[in-house]
């Protein structure tokens, strides 16, 4: 077994509570210890393929054509001398798609407004027309030849002055769509006027978070070659779900699922942004058809500005509470900006209003959340969907009231916490809870920075900030994919070694490494003997992909059903050959054993040549043959809208987690340094503490660009104004505190709802990040930020602000 950090290394502390279910799983195997990733060495010797590595005889490039205007109708367009220039292979139009009858459409949503190609542009970079040429500089050039009128609509960037009645209508005649509201989600439990009028304080506050772009490393990518003979179409796509892709492309081009491969290479990030599918992946595909080469069409980093981003929002809270810090009602109004398409814009809503009272005892909800068009880039998944949104106002708006009351804001939210003895418990938006140890999570953050001694001797212009949440592990939320499923195939060679075939679509995550370990313990081999294939639509059972913490919960349940199910057939035919019971055998290195007579035994890999090769080896009627067990996990999860109040159980678990931020703000400039931060976070059982613990540090990274300075700017007339890393600027490493292994703590929980007791951990780290260095940032200057990100020129506007309303100098 090799092994590089052990739990008690890779964090500073590991607080286990609870005790896993006898016989619930192996705890002397490889899962619970950091194996190295099992791709380390094709990733740092430069020898993995990503999407453009792939170099396919005769292959030309595609580029798309986006309108200038943010919206604007498009009266013509000239190909003409496009057409004309040399090497220039085809160009297409809205127009020329729909002679042709392709389906110039695609979405997940019932709610049909997302096209290939527009003949009606939404937002600034609007795909509007396509080319493909011989070379990338030629589809370029061909792309200023195409001669465009428009017929300039009036726009609007706000999604609040898009609900008015005289704002002016970005769909026309798109079933489902009202005006400009894409959809509506209203969640009421309890009895508000109660908690109201129950309440000694009730709060008001008006929130912003930013439009914030996912920026991956590698940009969207896609390949696509067709074979004449066959009628068979392949797509090599940076994609985090190749089924759903492989469906939305063979309904575009109107060819059969069995007709269309899609393959995932390596992915340099995902983010969520590369669920699902985009003009590129489909021009690509239609391309091929049309001129019988391969065509690549990669996204430029300006390009991704335009291809999809995280929702904003405009939330009005009142929270009613008791003067000795009692949690009692939660009223908000929440109006989302999905931009110019409704991509993920309803799961957006449902997403949010399940997330949105977090970790905490409360006695009426009333949430209602809507989704306004707007004519600026459209949204889509982003890590954590939803609920960094959900956190940040729910946090913001605690320590608010904390400092309302005169309440320490630590002591106030373990005040209100689920506490331990309550659980099991289903919460009062609908959330079933075996197990969250968000009351752990809160001492052990605390005790990482020494909190109540630091808010006992701060210097001026230092602040403490806290937050905390819970998170899903997967979820379902109302749309038509109403599942939340994977599947594997684990089959074994004749040597012993093993191949497993699953749906997840690894991109930085580990999930090759954590699925091996996974069939490692089940079948007692070696982890280096089990290779794991991924992502390819020819090779790997249905499931949905890798998004929303899933992977290792999900495809890591059905992984482990499937390598139990090959158990029990060696089992079978090794109990044959040792004449012994099924119930009495063992399966540890490569070896089945009996139990209590360990030298009867027989090779794991001397049973798979019997059951390959030796019939007269097996039990009676068995015949030989291939050793392959397959196993599908959808989760016993609901959809909010079945339910009257618009609650359900959208997660077959959930995480917890709590930041505290440490930091000093410069009262003549507005900057933040980060003096000390601690995190605990409550991810189940840590199945590789290595890979949890790169998953929440980079977590935290994305999260530090959402409070700080990530921020999609538009101007005047829609055009984006920092669509590139010089105007959109993410942390970099120069940016990101270095933590100690002390400053991040988990605490392991085994809950009951999953084989391995494991919870999601991918995402989990980006939510408290923005609340907790906001509340930190209050603390310092004594006044509340309500918009993010918190820029120094919001924060040196507030501390004047402040200053002059006291009648005092700023500093």
């Amino acid at each position: 077994m090799s092994i590089i950090e052990n739990p008690s290394t890779t964090f500073g502390a590991v607080r286990t509570v609870g005790e896993p279910t006898a016989g619930m799983f192996r705890t002397d195997g490889y899962v619970g210890t950091s194996v190295p990733k099992k791709d380390s060495r094709e990733l740092v010797t430069g020898k993995a393929r990503f999407t453009s590595d792939i170099k396919l005889p005769g292959l030309v490039w595609g580029r798309l054509l986006r309108s200038q205007h943010a919206h604007a109708r498009i009266t013509s367009i000239d190909t003409s001398k496009a057409k004309a220039l040399p090497g220039v292979l085809d160009v297409v139009t809205a127009a020329d798609l729909v002679a042709t009858g392709i389906k110039n459409q695609y979405q997940w949503n019932a709610i049909p407004d997302m096209h290939l190609i527009c003949d009606k542009a939404h937002f600034v970079g609007d795909v509007i027309g396509a080319v493909v040429a011989e070379t990338e500089q030629l589809a370029d050039d061909a792309l200023q030849l195409i001669e465009v009128e428009y017929e300039v609509l009036p726009h609007v960037l706000d999604a609040e002055e898009a609900l008015r009645d005289d704002a002016p209508v970005i769909h026309e005649n798109v079933p489902g769509v009202d005006g400009n509201v894409l959809g509506r989600h209203r969640v009421k439990v309890g009895d508000m006027d109660k908690a109201m009028a129950e309440a000694d304080v009730v709060i008001k506050r008006r929130f912003r978070t930013a439009k914030q772009q996912a920026t991956p490393m590698e940009s969207h990518q896609a390949q696509a070659q067709f074979d004449d003979d066959s009628g068979r179409l392949t797509v090599w796509s940076s994609t985090q779900y190749v089924h759903g892709l492989q469906a939305q492309i063979a309904a575009a081009v109107g060819l059969p699922i069995s007709q269309v491969r899609v393959i995932k290479p390596f992915v340099g990030g995902g983010f969520g942004h590369k669920i699902g599918m985009h003009s590129h992946e489909g021009m690509a595909a239609i391309f091929a058809m049309r001129i019988g080469r391969p065509v690549r069409i990669a996204m430029s980093r300006e390009e991704e500005y335009f291809t999809a981003s995280r929702n904003g929002t405009i939330c009005d809270v009142e929270l009613a509470l008791k003067k000795d810090g009692t949690l009692l009602g939660w009223k908000e109004r929440i109006i989302a900006d999905p931009g110019g398409h409704s991509n993920y814009g309803m799961a957006f809503l449902v997403l949010t209003t399940s997330l949105r009272p977090g970790p905490y005892n409360w006695q009426a909800l009333d949430m209602e959340a809507v989704a306004a068009y707007t004519n600026k880039c459209p949204n889509s998944a982003f890590r954590a969907f939803g609920n960094p949104q959900a956190t940040y106002v729910r946090e913001s708006m605690l320590s608010i009231a904390a400092k309302e009351i005169g309440m320490d804001p630590w002591e106030l939210r373990v005040k209100n916490a689920i506490r331990q003895e309550q659980l099991p418990m289903t919460t009062m938006n609908g959330l079933k809870l075996e197990t969250l140890a968000i009351q752990d999570c809160l001492r052990e953050a605390a005790d990482v920075v020494n909190y109540k001694e630091i808010q006992q001797n701060k210097p001026k212009w230092r602040g403490v900030g806290v937050a905390s949440t819970l998170h899903w592990s997967s979820c379902r939320w109302d749309s038509d994919l109403d599942a939340d499923s994977g599947a594997t195939i684990v089959q074994m060679m004749m040597d012993g070694s093993c191949k497993v075939f699953t749906d997840a679509a690894d991109s930085g995550q580990g999930h090759t490494t954590i699925f091996a370990q996974i069939v490692a313990d089940e079948l007692g081999i070696p982890v280096d003997r089990v290779d794991v294939i991924m992502a390819d639509t020819d090779k790997v059972p249905f499931g949905l992909g890798t998004w929303g913490s899933r992977s290792a919960v999900i495809q890591g349940t059905s992984t482990k059903r499937a390598a139990a199910n090959v158990r029990g057939q060696l089992f079978n035919v090794a109990a044959h050959m040792l004449e012994a019971s099924v119930d009495d055998l063992l399966i540890r290195d490569s070896k089945i054993s009996v139990a209590g007579s360990p030298d009867r035994f027989v090779n794991v890999a001397d049973v798979a040549i019997a059951m390959h090769l030796s019939k007269s080896k097996l039990p009676p009627g068995m015949e030989a043959g291939n050793i392959v067990g397959s196993a599908t996990y959808d989760t016993p999860t609901e959809l909010p809208s079945d339910h009257p109040d618009g609650i359900g159980h959208i997660s077959v678990n959930y995480q917890a987690s709590t930041h505290i931020a440490v930091v000093d703000v410069d009262p003549e400039t507005g900057d933040i340094d980060i003096v000390d931060y601690g995190m605990s976070d409550d991810v189940g059982r840590l199945l590789n503490p290595a890979l949890v613990k790169g998953q929440l540090l980079g977590g935290f990274a994305h999260g530090l660009g959402f409070a700080w300075g990530e921020d999609e700017e538009f101007g005047e007339d829609g055009s984006p104004l920092n669509f590139d890393f010089t105007g959109y600027q993410i942390p970099t490493f120069t940016d990101v505190p270095y933590f100690t292994n002390d400053q991040m703590r988990v605490v392991q929980t085994y809950d009951p709802a999953v084989p391995d007791g494991q919870k999601g951990a991918g995402e989990v780290g980006l939510v408290c990040p923005a609340p907790a260095i906001a509340a930190a940032v209050a603390d310092a200057i004594g006044v509340a930020i309500t918009e993010m990100p918190m820029t120094p020129a919001k924060i040196l506007k507030a501390i004047r602000e402040r200053a002059a309303a006291a009648g005092a100098p700023a500093a």
